[in-house]
């Protein structure tokens, strides 16, 4: 008995340091299973003063006179103790001996991530508990790009008191970006309607097809789809993706019925660009985006398989591009859409709706939901003003559009 209790107290006294942490921890422990109430200094003093027999292999010196000095007196003479508290003593010994010490300071990793070039930043070792890291190395650039395009944010997770080895990751953001508030915060901001405003934009990454800025472009506007009122903001992207992507195959049939999923025939919803949007481009949308997307209602003119235009066709939408109407409602010559959200004061004119393609750095043109004939899809042409393309063509790009909150 006496040489269990002996070499638990020599493993918390860290082989002979006797140190104040496990000292407390010793004689908190003893006299909260005995119930004492009166924990005097010299109370004090004289457990320590076993204990430090035991640990020694010393004369004990003292007479006992209390109840933990005389359990403690039991263990140094390897003598019986009735009752189990000397047991429930030694088991918790042992479970104290056994528990890895709190550490007091912690190493903080700085890194980038494997997409912006990768590798360690800075590490900073020694940094004593519930202090906040800092970093000391050269301001972060990703390879994606110049610092002035790619500027620095922060760090994933935010600098805060650490409590444990941490690993922080550099952010970068988009030059344009004008919200600093994350993502996650974003989505969960009950002010959201008077904290942002159209045309604020914020940096989204997706992965292989590279980062964009998403601009607000109306606020409680959009209509959920489950009926549940107004979707809190709608955002499209500033620029187009860097994938050209054609709207369908050409139109199958030379006479009706045709085939859905052709030419304009079924329209957006059956359209080869809505199924490339979900099981292409959704996946690449960071998951605290993806999982805070709202569906909405779209509608969107479309050709049956009899030939025949058919205006506003509702569907529910997570992913998609613009209507023509959303975006240039008052053209009587292209838009035969009267219903859904028209973003006038985010494009009230063809300037506003010019956007660049990242695949060849210039403005372009890009596909709208809105069939124009039973072959081809209205498009925004590179200098913002309406047209139509063939289906078929590659000759347009995407404008990315969800809405969130």
């Amino acid at each position: 008995m006496a040489s269990r209790i002996e070499n638990i107290l020599t493993a918390i006294l860290n082989d002979g340091t006797y140190t104040d942490e496990p000292q407390s921890r010793i004689e908190a422990i003893l006299l909260a299973i005995l119930n004492e109430t009166a924990y005097t200094a010299e109370a004090q003093s004289r457990i320590e003063a076993i204990l430090l027999c035991i640990l020694n292999g010393t004369d004990l010196g003292i007479v006992p006179q209390s109840r933990v000095e005389t359990i403690l007196e039991c263990i140094y003479h390897g003598e019986a103790y009735t009752g189990d508290t000397q047991s429930r003593i030694e088991e918790l010994l042992k479970q104290i001996s056994e528990k890895e010490p709190t550490p007091s300071t912690f190493t903080a990793t700085f890194v980038r991530a494997d997409g912006d070039g990768g590798g360690t930043l800075y590490t900073q070792t020694n940094v004593p508990v519930g202090t906040v890291p800092v970093y000391g190395g050269e301001t972060p650039t990703t390879t994606k790009g110049s610092a002035t395009d790619y500027p620095f944010k922060g760090w994933n997770p935010a600098l805060a008191p650490i409590t444990e080895d941490t690993t922080y990751t550099a952010v970068f953001g988009l030059a344009g970006e004008t919200i600093d508030d994350d993502w996650s915060t974003i989505l969960a901001n009950p002010n959201y309607a008077t904290d942002y405003s159209i045309g604020d934009a914020k940096a989204i990454d997706l992965g292989s097809e590279g980062m964009y800025l998403m601009k607000i472009v109306a606020i409680d506007a959009d209509e959920r789809a489950d009926g549940n009122g107004k979707a809190g903001i709608t955002w499209i992207s500033e620029k187009l993706l860097y994938t050209i992507q054609q709207m369908n195959p050409a139109r199958m049939g030379r006479s009706a019925p045709y085939t859905e999923g052709t030419g304009s025939i079924g329209g957006w919803d059956k359209s080869l660009m809505k199924s490339y949007l979900l099981s292409t481009i959704a996946p690449l949308v960071p998951a605290v985006v993806r999982d805070g997307i709202v569906p909405v209602k779209k509608y969107s003119r479309i050709y049956n398989t009899s030939g025949q235009s058919v205006n506003d066709v509702e569907t529910s939408e997570t992913l998609w591009i613009p209507s023509l109407f959303e975006v240039c409602p008052n053209n009587s010559d292209y838009s035969k859409e009267t219903q859904g959200v028209s973003y006038s004061i985010a494009f009230p004119d063809a300037s506003s709706r010019k956007k660049e393609s990242t695949y060849i750095t210039t403005d372009y043109a890009w596909w709208t939901r809105t069939a124009q004939y039973g072959t081809s899809f209205s498009t925004i042409t590179s200098d913002g003003e309406p047209n139509y393309e063939s289906s078929n063509a590659r000759a347009a790009g995407i404008a990315l559009g969800f809405c969130t909150n």
